[in-house]
């Protein structure tokens, strides 16, 4: 019994030796990487660069070691390695007639991941050496990023290990180019930081927005279809090479969409959609020019298109450039001609229409736009 103890003791004995052994080389190892961190001038002005942003510290991190250590046997290192990463968020909400049809909130984040093996003269970039993409954690953990990261490096180097030599075979089917262009080209080296942007906005106010936009045109039948639409977005684009390049840089984008669509007495589906896009979600239009003058212009613009009492359709432009040509019944049982196009100054949903009448002024015509109270000259 004495003799088994002994023999217990003596194994905990040598683990824990083992175990500090492991640590102490853990440490020499880090301090080693950390003299040679320090030691490579571009190296730690590239970490100092990224310094505060945990996504683009991983990628630096991961790069430095896919240089160092990324290698198989009789696998030649790889000459190039690059990342791309888009951080995108976005928000989305749509509205009919007065009802939510949908808002989400989305959050993503995907990395692409480059592995080149050979030379610039000729590589492994071909069939399934072109690179792969996988999804990052949205959690800046450090730790999870550069998991996945090295993952995706790893499969990368290995795919482009029998891209390269599948490509090598394929290309002794043929003769040699006499005048061969490079697979790849040195690029110099660029270092462009740019600030973080994310998205600014009220969503429960959009949301009301568009609900109460779409329910003011309930009370017109003659609207057969019409919703509202509101998208921002926030994106975050990094790239870092082997090179020595790091680029990050972000943009917003904000839009608001009105889509409207009635018919003709004879069959023919009009339609109109104005629409705002501005990078910041506040320099968007206010909601009293949305309530009370564009909204309600889209409704004035397809009743008069549809108005077959008033005037009947003769043809539609195919873009804001080409005018619409209108005829009008004259007041003595003529007709008189009516050109719409954008360089006029009364807006009728996303045209600017100006009634030139070629014989005389249509007296109905005027009263109508004057009766419209919200289709007035800007």
């Amino acid at each position: 019994m004495n003799g088994l103890r002994r023999w217990k003791n003596g194994v905990s004995l040598l683990a824990a030796a083992m175990l500090l052994a492991g640590t102490a080389s853990v440490r020499t190892s880090a301090a080693a990487a950390s003299e040679d961190f320090d030691g490579d001038a571009p190296t730690a002005k590239a970490h100092e660069v990224a310094k505060g942003d945990v996504l683009l510290e991983a990628l630096l991190t991961e790069l430095d070691r896919s240089k160092d250590r990324l290698k198989m046997d009789q696998v030649k290192s790889p000459y190039y390695i690059e990342y791309r990463v888009e951080d995108v968020e976005n928000y989305d909400a749509e509205a009919a007639f007065g009802a939510l049809l949908n808002s989400q909130r989305q959050h993503i984040r995907v990395l692409r991941v480059v592995v080149r093996i050979g030379e610039y003269k000729q590589d492994s970039f071909y069939g399934p050496g072109m690179g792969g993409a996988t999804i990052l954690p949205l959690d800046d953990n450090p730790i999870a990023l550069r998991r996945q990261i090295w993952l995706m490096t790893d499969e990368a180097y290995k795919s482009a290990a029998d891209a390269y030599a599948e490509k090598l075979s394929v290309l002794k089917q043929f003769s040699a180019d006499p005048n061969p262009i490079d697979d790849f080209a040195v690029a110099p080296v660029v270092t462009k930081v740019e600030p973080v942007v994310s998205m600014k906005l009220d969503e429960g106010a959009w949301k009301r927005t568009i609900q109460e936009m779409t329910d003011l045109f309930r009370k017109y039948p003659e609207v057969q279809m019409l919703s509202a639409s509101a998208r921002f977005s926030a994106v975050n684009q990094y790239f870092v090479n082997s090179e020595g390049t790091i680029v990050r840089n972000g943009r917003v984008n904000s839009s608001v969409t009105l889509n409207g669509a009635a018919q003709a007495a004879d069959g023919m589906r009009l339609q109109r959609n104005p629409y705002w896009t501005e990078a910041r979600a506040e320099d968007l239009p206010k909601r009293s020019k949305v309530f009370t003058y564009d909204s309600l212009n889209l409704r004035l613009s397809l009743s008069l298109l549809c108005d077959q009492r008033l005037f009947s359709l003769g043809r539609i432009g195919r873009s804001v450039e080409d005018p619409v040509q209108f005829r009008l019944p004259r007041m003595g049982g003529g007709l008189d001609r009516v050109k719409a196009s954008k360089h006029s100054p009364v807006i009728v949903g996303s045209f600017r229409l100006q009634a030139l009448l070629t014989r005389r002024r249509h007296s109905r015509f005027k009263t109508l736009l004057r009766s419209q109270s919200y289709c007035k000259a800007p």
